[in-house]
Parts: C-alpha cells; structure tokens; sequence
C-alpha cells in the first residue's frame, strides 16, 4: 500500500518537472528568435545622416510662386513685385495690390529693364503703363488683361523695330516681316555711346538680314562712326541705335540734380576706368541727361562727360533733412536750384504747409527741395 502511493506520487513530480522544462526550453527559443543581432543594425542615436541628393526635403519644397523668384519680374498687375535695389537681383520685399497709388519718385534701367523708385520701393514698370488709371493707380487685370512677361535679355535680332521698316505704295503701318535694307547715305558723327541691352548683335551692313559678326555686352563703349537709318557703324559692325546711349542726347532717365560733395570727378565714360576730365563742387546744379547702371554704381551723363549719381541728389526724391515745415514769412521765393541765382518759379506765404524732400547748405544758407526744380530757402521754414 505504502509502495503504491510512492510510485503514483513519484510518477507525477516527474511528469510536472517534464512540463516545466518543456516550458522554459519553448520561452527560450522564442526570446532568442525575436532578438536583434546588434552589429546588423546600428543605434539611432549614433546613425550618421549622409543626406539625399534625390529626394528634396517636405518642409521646404521649391516655391512655384513667381512673385518670390528674385530672377524674373512677371509683370502682374497683381503680384507687382516691390525691390530694395533696381534690378533682378534685388531683394523682394512686398508687393503693390491693385488700387495702390503710385507716386513714381525717379527712374533707372538695369537689367536691361526700366525700374522706378516708389516710396515702398522699386518696381519694375516695363510694360506697366497698360495697368494704370490717369491718375497712376495700379489696376487689377479683372481677368482681362493677360500679364507680360517683362525680357531678362534684350538681344538686337529679337526687338520688332530692328526688323520691321515702314512700307512704302500706299501701306501706312509695319509689316513686321520687312527688314531694314541699310539704304540710305550715312550720317559721320564720331559719338562715343554705352551699349544698354543684355546682347547687342553686330551685323556687317545696315540691314536685319545681314551677317551678324559677334555681340557687344551691356555697358560696353562704343564710338558711333556713322548713322544710317537707324543703325550705327562701329569699328566692328553695325549696330541697331535703340540699345545704344549716344553721349549728349536725352534719355529716357534724365533729371535734374544737385552735387552734393566738393571735388566730384567728371569722367570721359560711365566708370571710374575712365580719365578724369573735369570736377564740380557741392551745390553745383547738374542737368542729367541718362543715367545707367554699371556694376554697382549709378552714372549720369551730363554736358561735360559722366559723374557718379551716388553723390548727386536728384530733385523730387526724399533724402538727407526730409520732413513738413511751415512757411514763416509772406512772399517767399520758391526757386528752380538752391540759391538765389536761379530762376523765381512761384512763392509762398506764411503758415503755408510744404513737404521738405532734402536740404542742403549752400555756402551759409540752407537750402530745402519741395519738387523737381522748386527750392526755397529754409530760413523762411519752420521744421516740425
């Protein structure tokens, strides 16, 4: 009796412990199937991150927004954009909407391009004329007006005047098909100029059709030989004259200026390479016939050669002394230049209101501009 009990009781911890092993001998092989090697698969807090010239990242995809690409100017009534420097490659930093009011303070070319100065900043008018009312609000295209693309390059054999010519038998309009023939007797003139497109095309005769013999670059200086109807001869080539600034003539930027440092060098070209011919002192009035950019630096062409715009204020801009001043005495002349040499062009009276632009002194005297040649003497205006 006592045997059967042991043998029945012995029989069952062997069959127990068989379980248990059976059990952790399973838990074992799973844990060691679920287990990662760790030299296969490197830590994240260690892994380099090479990069992926591929696949551009999600939180700053490429902008499809033109108004943002500071390398072309879509002329859009309604994504005008408003720049911190005349040209392309100024930076954006606004845009005008429609109904704004455009008060155009001064104009300059870059870029091929003409560019004015707002008091938000510079926009880009080429073309733009189309979008104003009479009084220069900027208007909405409404779905009508289709936007223009504005040229970032002005080559000589893509300009419609370079190859259309009046028709003659009765046809009083451009054919657009018609080339220049370059016949005609030339005209010497022997005029040094300033190439003002991106790519001038040099051609062998007068004549759209002609053979083009190389390219002149924007700013380069060239002297006009001869003129012949419409076109230039240099010592390379002919040249069509509508990129070309003949020195003397007026352009499409000239202004009115004071010089506002002593010993302002006048050069023979438009940079500071050219010989020096000449000199003007502060307070001395220029009349700046054309003005363009090179480099970095705004030239003007006046009567005696060319001066650096950076020392010139030009009349109706705001500069150095702006602010509102009140007319203190009755009868106050209102004079074309800063000083009583200049022409009586209207007066003021006391308590009139008017808007100082820039002051500048001139011997003893200080001198404010209320307009494009319209100066009064500041002793008779109160600041403030």
């Amino acid at each position: 009796m006592n045997r059967s009990f042991y043998n029945h009781t012995h029989t069952g911890l062997c069959r127990m412990l068989c379980v248990i092993m059976a059990v952790l001998l399973l838990t074992a092989v799973i844990s060691g199937c679920s287990k990662k090697p760790e030299d296969t698969t490197p830590s994240s807090d260690s892994m380099l991150d090479l990069g992926n010239d591929t696949t551009p990242s999600t939180d700053a995809p490429p902008s499809s927004d033109p108004s943002t690409d500071p390398t072309s100017e879509t002329i859009d009534p309604d994504i005008l954009n408003i720049r911190n420097t005349p040209g392309l490659g100024g930076t954006v930093i606004g845009h005008l909407e429609p109904g704004t009011k455009i008060d155009v303070l001064r104009e300059e070319s870059a870029d091929g391009l003409r560019w004015a100065l707002i008091r938000q900043g510079w926009i880009c008018i080429e073309y733009l004329e189309q979008y104003l009312s009479a009084d220069g609000v900027l208007l909405g295209s409404g779905g009508e007006t289709t936007a223009t693309t504005a040229p970032t390059e002005t080559t000589a054999a893509t300009k419609p005047a370079e190859t259309t010519a009046p028709t003659t038998g009765g046809n009083t309009g451009n054919t657009g098909n018609t080339g220049n023939t370059g016949t005609g007797t030339g005209t010497t003139t022997n005029t040094p100029g300033v190439v003002i497109a991106t790519e001038l095309n040099i051609r062998k005769d007068a004549d759209i059709n002609s053979d083009g013999v190389g390219q002149y670059k924007y700013g380069d200086r060239i002297t006009i030989l001869e003129t012949k109807n419409g076109w230039g001869r240099t010592d390379k080539g002919w040249v069509y004259m509508d990129y070309v600034y003949k020195d003397g003539t007026t352009g499409k930027n000239s202004c009115k200026g004071v010089v506002t440092v002593n010993g302002l060098n006048i050069r023979s070209g438009p940079g500071t390479k050219y010989d020096a011919v000449g000199s003007l002192n502060t307070g001395a009035r220029v009349n700046i016939l054309e003005r363009i950019t090179i480099g970095d630096t705004v030239w003007g062409c006046i009567d005696k050669g060319w001066i650096s715009m950076g020392y010139v204020y030009v009349d109706g801009t705001e500069g150095d002394g702006a602010g509102y001043g009140t007319v203190s005495g009755d009868g106050v002349n209102v004079r074309s230049g800063p000083g009583t040499g200049f022409d009586v062009v209207g007066s003021l009276n006391s308590g009139d209101n008017v808007d100082i632009l820039f002051q500048i002194e001139i011997g003893d005297t200080a001198w404010g501009c209320i307009g494009v040649s319209k100066w009064v003497c500041m002793d008779y205006v109160g600041m403030g």
